[in-house]
Formats: structure tokens, sequence, C-alpha cells
């Protein structure tokens, strides 16, 4: 992943992480045809504050994704693939940014939908493991 690759040092091109303005972006591929995938559809997360997307699952019609510094959070596919918010939980307060943060990578780290139909598994390195019942 970029945001990792970025703090081993070895990608020069990680400014997005350095940005105070750098939203969860998330790309889309259509590979429903392996052999024509399309350039990705991009979705920016702007009602957060930046922070990383990591570790997504599709499940359905919606996106589970865990946010660095921005909790879990759930997206629905709409029609033309593109991705509206509709639920979240913030596992932690720590700060608002990914730029001042002590550590960047603090949050949620996963965002597991695959048990029942309405719980989702959320956890982190600080504290702990978090079950939700997400209403869709």
């Amino acid at each position: 992943e970029v945001d990792e690759e970025c703090q081993s040092g070895l990608l020069s091109y990680c400014s997005e992480l350095n940005d105070p303005s750098a939203h969860p972006k998330t790309r889309i591929f259509d590979i429903s045809t392996l052999d024509i995938i399309g350039k990705p559809r991009e979705f920016i997360n702007t009602k957060v504050h930046p922070s990383i997307d990591h570790n997504m699952y599709v499940k359905g019609d919606h996106v589970y994704s865990a946010n660095y510094e921005a909790g879990a959070r759930v997206y629905k596919i709409q029609e033309d693939k593109s991705l509206t918010e509709v639920a979240y939980f913030d596992l932690s307060n720590d700060c608002d940014d990914i730029i001042n943060c002590i550590d960047p990578f603090a949050g949620a780290w996963t965002h597991f939908p695959y048990s029942d139909l309405s719980t989702t598994i959320a956890s982190n390195g600080f504290y702990g493991l978090h079950v939700f019942r997400v209403r869709l």
C-alpha cells in the first residue's frame, strides 16, 4: 500500500500523505471483464478530516472501509458505481488529521463485514476490537 511504502521511504511520490487537505481517496476498478480493465474511478470522501483508506471489503452493494484516524466507514455502491457514505464509527479521537498525529496510522486497521447479515468487526492497535451492528 502506498501509505506504508511512503513511511518506509521507498517511494518518492508521497506528497499526498503530507498534504493537510488530503482526504481518503478510493480508486474503483471494474474487473468484470479482465481483458478490458478501464481507467479507475476515484471516490474522495470530503466529509472526513484528512486520513488514509485502508483494508476495504465489498459485501453485496456496500463497501466496508477502515480509515486511519477516521474510523470504520460503510459506503453504498450506487447504480453508476459511485459511492455514498451511509454509516461510520470513529474508533479513536486522538487527532484530527494524518499530518499532525503522533502516529498517523492509528484508528481503524480493518473493518470486516463477513459475519452475519448486520454485524461487522473493526480493530486497531490501541483500542482493541469493536463489534458493530450496522443498520443499513
